[in-house]
């Protein structure tokens, strides 16, 4: 009996202790959103909310993550800093930054698939459901990934540094295995090919003649130039993780 006791007492103490991580993830994703949200082309990108979402992917896992996203995504909204946009670009993305860790246990993986969920799948969600449904506007979604993307990689790299700079401090702890490089590559290959196929299946703009048409090419040949570049990564990523396997046998 005093075994089940002290399990329920270590449960609870576990969840105190990550509703406290998670009280104050929140408080620093509304805390600096007001200086943190500036305007890039059609919506407002936040850094600070991916920078939470990989702290708390890490710290609490992919439904606390989500979690603190939805708040604070809704705290934003009411306080004016932020746009229906602030819930599909936080909560997807910090979901599948918690799952990403969960299965990898690779604090970099965690930033993979916050850049994953953010940067690809949601401008997708807001650019199909979000923005025509209860925004009632038309944002086509090679609008919105530049800025999505943005947003995403520079939180998610400062979320990586922060969570290495604190372990090392010794304030958290948490597992960081080595990097699987095969799965790494495989992301890269697969999300490069989406990219690619995305953007193939927009045409170019043909009114090159105006300021408007020269920035949609722009666009174009900046998100194909990415689309390849990671594509060729994760194709060198897998041959040298293959090789390196096949030197060890």
């Amino acid at each position: 009996m005093n075994t089940h006791i002290k399990n329920g007492q270590s449960h609870a103490a576990a969840d105190t202790r990550k509703a406290a991580y998670a009280v104050v993830l929140t408080a620093i994703g509304v805390a600096l959103a007001p200086y943190t949200s500036f305007p890039v082309l059609i919506a407002k990108i936040n850094p600070t909310q991916h920078f939470v979402n990989v702290l708390g992917a890490v710290l609490l896992g992919p439904w606390w993550a989500l979690l603190i996203a939805a708040v604070v995504g809704a705290i934003r909204n009411a306080m004016g800093v932020g746009t229906l946009l602030a819930f599909p670009g936080g909560m997807i993305g910090a979901f599948l930054a918690g799952w990403f860790y969960w299965w990898q246990k690779n604090v970099t993986h965690a930033a993979i698939g916050e850049v994953v969920g953010t940067g690809l799948l949601a401008p997708v969600a807001s650019a199909l459901f979000v923005a025509p449904v209860l925004m009632g506007k038309a944002i086509p979604f090679l609008a919105l990934m530049p800025s999505f993307l943005a947003s995403t990689i520079v939180g998610a790299v400062l979320g990586v540094l922060g969570l290495r700079l604190l372990k090392r401090a010794d304030v958290i702890e948490f597992t960081d295995r080595s990097m699987n490089k095969t799965i790494l590559g495989t992301t890269l290959l697969v999300v490069g090919v989406i990219i690619l196929i995305v953007v193939y299946s927009m045409r170019p703009p043909s009114d090159f003649g105006n300021a408007f048409g020269q920035g949609r090419q722009l666009l174009y040949q900046i998100f194909l130039a990415i689309g390849g570049i990671a594509s060729l990564f994760g194709v060198i990523y897998i041959f040298l993780d293959l090789q390196a396997k096949k030197g060890t046998e």
